[in-house]
Order: C-alpha cells, then sequence, then structure tokens
C-alpha cells in the first residue's frame, strides 16, 4: 500500500507538473494571438486612415488648383474695371460732349458688373463638419490648411459685402438715375454671358433719350455725384486685386504644403 501511495504521489505530481507547463502554453499561446491580432487590427486601422487621408489631400488639391482659376478670373475682371475706371477718369473734364458719352457709357455701365466670391472648400467643409480633419497627420499642415480657410473666409465677406454694399446698393442706384443704361453700350462679352445676342429695337435709346442724359450728367452736381462714385468704385476694385493676389500666393503656398507631404 506504501509503495501504491508513492507510486500515485508521485503521478500526480508529475501530471500536475505537465498540466501546469500546458496551461501556461495555451495562456502564452492565447496571449499571444490576441496581441497580434491587435497589431494586424491596428495596422489596418493606420492603412484606411492613411487612405482616407490621402484621399482627402487629393481632394483637397483639386479644389485648390480650382480656386486659383477662379481667382484668376475675380483679378483679372477687377484689373479691367480699373483700366476702364482710369479711361473714363482722363476723359471726366469733357463729360456731356456728345462724342465723349457714346465712348465712355460702355465703361461706366462695365462697372455695374461684379463677381460673386465663392471659397473652392467642398474638401474642407466635410473634414470639419465630419471630425476628420484629424485624419492628416501631419499637426503643422492641419493648422495651415485651418488658418488658410479661415483667412479665406474672411476674404470671401469682404468681397461680397462691396458687392452688396458699395456696388449694388450705392454705386447702381446713384449711377442709374444720371446715366444711360443701355444695351447697346455693353461689352459683347457681358451680352454673351447673359446670352443676348441681338438687341431688340424697343431697347435702343432714342435721341430724346440721350439728349436727356447728357443733361443730367453735364450738371455740376452730378458731375461730382459721378465723380465720387467711380472713384470708390475703383478704391473697391484695387483693394480687391490686392486681396485675391495675396490669397492666390496663399493658396499656391498650401498646395505646395499638401504635395510635398503627399509625395
Amino acid at each position: 500500500m506504501k509503495i501504491f501511495r508513492q507510486f500515485r504521489n508521485k503521478f500526480i505530481m508529475e501530471n500536475t507538473k505537465k498540466y501546469i507547463l500546458y496551461a501556461l502554453g495555451e495562456i502564452f499561446l492565447i496571449v499571444l494571438g490576441i496581441l497580434i491580432a491587435l497589431q494586424i487590427g491596428k495596422w489596418n486601422e493606420n492603412k484606411i486612415r492613411t487612405a482616407k487621408e490621402h484621399s482627402y489631400l487629393s481632394a483637397l488639391k483639386t479644389d485648390l488648383n480650382t480656386q486659383i482659376k477662379e481667382l484668376d478670373i475675380l483679378y483679372d475682371n477687377d484689373i479691367l474695371q480699373c483700366q476702364n475706371i482710369e479711361t473714363v477718369m482722363k476723359k471726366f473734364s469733357v463729360l456731356g460732349e456728345d462724342h465723349q458719352l457714346d465712348s465712355i457709357y460702355p465703361l461706366i455701365n462695365e462697372l455695374t458688373n461684379r463677381y460673386t466670391f465663392k471659397s473652392v472648400n467642398s474638401t474642407f467643409t466635410e473634414l470639419n463638419s465630419t471630425g476628420n480633419l484629424d485624419l492628416i497627420h501631419d499637426s503643422n499642415l492641419r493648422s495651415d490648411i485651418l488658418k488658410y480657410y479661415q483667412y479665406t473666409s474672411r476674404i470671401e465677406k469682404i468681397v461680397n459685402s462691396n458687392n452688396s454694399n458699395f456696388v449694388d446698393d450705392i454705386y447702381n442706384k446713384n449711377l442709374l438715375p444720371i446715366t444711360l443704361y443701355s444695351l447697346d453700350m455693353m461689352s459683347s462679352n457681358f451680352l454673351d454671358v447673359v446670352g443676348i445676342t441681338s438687341i431688340p429695337n424697343a431697347f435702343l435709346p432714342d435721341e430724346p433719350l440721350k439728349q436727356t442724359s447728357r443733361t443730367l450728367i453735364s450738371k455740376e452736381e452730378n458731375k461730382l455725384l459721378l465723380f465720387n462714385l467711380i472713384t470708390r468704385r475703383y478704391m473697391v476694385a484695387k483693394i480687391q486685386t490686392l486681396f485675391y493676389a495675396e490669397l492666390k500666393t496663399k493658396t499656391h503656398d498650401l498646395l505646395a504644403q499638401v504635395n510635398q507631404y503627399i509625395h
């Protein structure tokens, strides 16, 4: 019996050790599997995050390139407005003379036109509204993108406020009562934009209307009003060209940063 007990105890001890070693091995394999799974999951998550980041930045590049083209159009328009105003001002001293009015009325009428500034920001809006801006890993780039669109938003508000408060509400409203606004005095580009290929006779001013306009514009008080309106219109256009040039530089700088980051 003693021998049997010794054998049994020895058997139990040996199997217990084996069981413990087996259990430890199982635990190690389970932990290792979990760690590997977590690492694979993290790797996949980072891969998806990187793919989303690249997709957003590629879309942002498209927006920035489109913004540059839009800025060129806005800049060229206001440069043309400045040139038209300078031409008008050179002839201002002889306002009221038929041949001078015929040549400057089209230019004065052109000054009633303006372009609405619209920030090309669809990608940034999505990034910002969804919280996906944090997908951009580089904190400096992320910060610069945010600052750029904050600046663009300010310029958009200033330009469109100028258009609404001055060009529409002050310039146009005060200009129309004292000048002749006629379709045949509009540029061909403007007529093409609005889809006018031929001007009906009903829209062509007769000689009495033209004479009324000459009489009104030759009055000193109206000359003063026109002089002030055109000078202010010049300042608005000139300032906005500076805004567009500065914003275009900032757009090119951000585009270069994005390109460098992606590649």
